[in-house]
């Protein structure tokens, strides 16, 4: 179904939002030349794909994050790794490190959370312990014995860590004398220091990713590395704190805008699918009506989304 939803997609992104697309294309150029001028080894460690609840598949991803001048990815699909393997080809066809990744919802005092782990092969034996919805004390023992680090995803926001349970982990850090949490997420560009200030204080890697879930977003946050040769340096430079982090300055706004304009033809594709997959006929009839309406409100809703005045 995904390879059809895709095909929908790509249809009606073509025939209804191609100057807006333009713009995105105008966009993503920009962002590509602030990337290029930057220092050090760059990475967009927070990414979604088909496989969870992204829009583009992981090859896809990867050959943009190449086009963006990134020099690594990793790929957080949401409780799965089952894009690992596609993404091992993925870095070989289009010369890019991909650091494997997941993105976890652990519980933690009662509190559901997500978590980023990342490791140093795309063995998914490494994976077989983790679960959704396990203790974040037992995917952080089982995350540590496998070689791998963890990053707390979005903190103090909609699916992450409260302050209250934070604490209380740094405490059980603090007592047990072994380090559960690597890092933690930098991801706002309205949010200021305050990142900055939480990893300090807790004396953490400031890790930034875009949590991109369709192409525009991809490379809009990023950690620096200093020199890393593998996977596995990458990972250390995280444990020791020595990594950056920069956000492509974009009102959180604007993304959301962007996101509409790319998500709209894919959603619609999909529920299409989802509810007339074995009437190809009624599909193909109800997308002909959406893009005839669509057609006549084109122009408007370009005038919307640029800002125009609308015309009486």
């Amino acid at each position: 179904m995904d390879r059809l939803v895709n095909y929908l997609y790509r249809g009606m992104e073509r025939l209804l939002f191609l100057p807006a697309n333009s713009m995105l294309e105008k966009k993503i150029s920009d962002a590509c030349a602030k990337i290029s001028q930057l220092d050090g080894v760059k990475a967009d460690l927070h990414i979604h794909s088909l496989f969870s609840d992204g829009v583009n598949t992981v090859d896809h991803i990867a050959k943009v994050a190449k086009r963006k001048h990134l020099d690594a990815i990793s790929i957080t699909d949401h409780d799965t790794v089952s894009h690992w393997k596609y993404a091992e080809r993925a870095e070989k066809r289009h010369g890019i490190l991909i650091l494997p990744g997941i993105e976890l919802t652990v519980i933690h005092r009662n509190q559901p959370f997500h978590i980023l782990a990342y490791f140093p092969n795309f063995d998914e034996n490494v994976a077989k312990g983790l679960r959704r919805n396990m203790s974040f004390l037992d995917a952080a023992s089982e995350i540590a014995e496998k070689g791998g680090v963890v990053v707390l995803a979005h903190p103090l926001v909609l699916n992450g860590i409260n302050k209250e349970n934070l604490e209380d982990l740094i405490k059980t850090e603090l007592s047990g004398g072994k380090r559960l949490i690597h890092g933690i997420e930098e991801f706002n560009p309205s949010a200021g220091g305050f990142y900055e200030t939480l990893a300090n204080k807790y004396d953490k890697a400031e890790i930034a990713g875009s949590d991109a879930h369709e192409k525009i977003g991809i490379g809009l946050a990023l950690t620096l590395f200093e020199n890393p040769s593998c996977k596995e340096d990458m990972l250390e430079e995280i444990r020791k704190g020595r990594v950056k982090n920069v956000i492509i300055a974009k009102s959180s706004l604007e993304r959301n805008l962007d996101k509409l304009r790319m998500l709209h033809p894919f959603y619609i594709a999909k529920t299409l699918v989802e509810y007339f997959d074995d009437e190809p006929k009624v599909i193909a009839r109800e997308l002909t009506r959406i893009l005839e309406e669509n057609g006549k409100r084109a122009g408007r809703a370009q005038q919307v989304f640029e800002g125009s005045p609308r015309s009486s």
